[in-house]
């Protein structure tokens, strides 16, 4: 049989964002398709073909596991012309094997094309198999305003492929894609979702615990696994994971459609570990409270270093300097902030001048948390409390940072001290990894979690000041679980 693993191609720049799927990868989701026994011809779709592993992976599969099938169209998409002559190699030698041993034609396209731009190509595929390229799409590119013209997204070139594939598969149609996990929340694929989700049923969900699938490359993927027919509420799901690409000791739910999609608030998809996860999930949105009921909000820091504080962050105090806060003030040991910090890669202040002054915050309690946090880091949020015994009249926060605030100031104490032992407890580890990834926390994913009344969050915050308890995980949800009575 054809074996692509050493193919002798390779990239000097990857300018076209190009990165090859693993054979395992490729079985795995050539295994997800599954086709009906009266179909005899079926057309498959592969945009970003690359060198075909995947489209290959999945003739491979059809051979050997449907007998009824016994012709084959592939259409590939791919954009780089280096790639075309090993394209055209590796389906010519699948051609050959699957008539000569088994009897099944097949033909093939190979369009040297940018696939974002043929939305309207004559193509009606059965199944769309796809790892498309990943990379930000620029606002004010031509590809960003057809595809804008069209009504699809232009966040970023794997959703916009997706996309676009959708449009090409015929109805009841499936898509597998190994795709990043960003498209999950977040403002920025509410579109995407939207239409994927909205016309479109998602089947299953697989998820990798590593981050490092392909080369070079350090990310959250999941593979997912679509239908092209409109949704219904019996739908079920299902959610595996594994820790790579060997795919070993997979764990597998099976959930309603709607614990996963969460329809009434922009398609966000959630997953979850265990039926543990799911039942703490259940237990914050149902005695929680949204922000806006606490009227309390949580914004981006506004001073972008290298545009409003270029040339203007010192590490050391000085006439018209502020304290400066970013991520590496945050101590994860500590519920202060540790500020000022004799090496802080930063610095410790910021210079007040014209370009800034409008981005200060008058000095008072606020609750900080990490936008980013370590690659590896098995905790993904990290809050904690900027004092408001900082003797200065203002504070700058770092656009790396979000911040809570009440309309721009800073809150009481205990609710501060309340509300970064809530954000820093399991409780809400687990609630969002439910729907972001373990890098980034985007005040977006803050503002969709709930919270406890502002008396109890007073609670927990005086009862951590006045007893005085030592710093860990264990004392923070102690605390917390003890001060939600009404959560129990």
């Amino acid at each position: 049989m054809l074996d692509l693993r050493n193919q002798g191609v390779k990239l000097k720049n990857n300018k076209f964002n190009q990165h090859f799927t693993s054979d395992n990868i490729s079985i795995f989701m050539a295994n997800s398709i599954s086709i009906p026994s009266e179909r005899k011809r079926i057309t498959l779709l592969d945009p970003g073909a690359g060198n075909g592993v995947l489209s290959i992976a999945l003739v491979k599969q059809i051979i050997r596991k449907y007998g009824n099938i016994k012709k084959i169209k592939i259409v590939a998409y791919e954009i780089d012309p280096n790639l075309i002559i090993v394209l055209t190699r590796n389906y010519n030698e699948i051609k050959e094997h699957a008539l000569s041993l088994f009897g099944v034609k097949i033909n093939y396209q190979i369009i040297n094309k940018n696939y974002l731009y043929c939305l309207n190509d004559p193509i009606y595929a059965d199944i769309a198999i796809i790892n498309p390229p990943y990379g930000k799409i620029k606002k004010d590119s031509s590809v960003s305003k057809f595809l804008r013209g069209n009504m699809l997204s232009s966040t970023n070139y794997y959703s916009s492929f997706i996309e676009v594939a959708v449009n090409h598969m015929k109805t009841k149609g499936q898509l597998v894609a190994i795709i990043p996990r960003s498209f999950m929340n977040g403002k920025y694929f509410k579109i995407f979702r939207n239409n994927i989700f909205n016309y479109n049923t998602l089947k299953r969900i697989h998820l990798f615990e590593s981050r490092y699938l392909f080369e070079k490359v350090i990310q959250e993927n999941v593979i997912i696994h679509i239908v092209k027919e409109k949704p219904k509420l019996d739908s079920s799901v299902e959610v595996s994971y594994s820790y790579d690409d060997s795919f070993e000791s997979i764990k597998l739910l099976s959930k309603n459609i709607h614990e996963i999609v969460d329809k009434e608030n922009q398609n966000i998809i959630r997953i979850f570990n265990n039926d543990g996860d799911y039942l703490i999930r259940n237990l914050i949105e149902a005695h929680g409270y949204n922000l806006s009921e606490l009227n309390i909000q949580v914004s981006t820091g506004p001073v972008v270093d290298f545009r409003d504080a270029k040339n203007s962050i010192y590490f050391e105090p000085g006439q018209g300097r502020i304290p400066y806060i970013f991520s590496d003030h945050i101590n994860n040991g500590d519920e202060f902030i540790s500020w000022p910090k004799d090496i802080a890669k930063k610095g410790n202040y910021l210079s007040v001048s014209g370009n800034n002054i409008s981005k200060l915050r008058p000095l008072g309690n606020y609750v900080i948390v990490k936008r980013f946090s370590p690659k590896e880091a098995k905790h993904r949020v990290h809050a904690a409390v900027v004092p408001e015994d900082i003797k200065h009249d203002y504070v700058a926060f770092d656009n790396k940072l979000n911040y809570f605030h009440s309309n721009k100031t800073g809150l009481d104490k205990n609710l501060a001290m309340g509300l970064s032992l809530y954000l820093n407890s399991s409780l809400v580890e687990i609630y969002l990894s439910q729907i972001t990834g373990s890098t980034q926390i985007n005040s977006s994913d803050l503002e969709f979690l709930k919270y406890p009344s502002k008396e109890e969050l007073r609670e927990i915050g005086e009862q951590w000041i006045n007893l005085r308890f030592g710093y860990s995980q264990l004392n923070i949800n102690k605390v917390v679980s003890s001060s939600l009575k009404s959560w129990h």
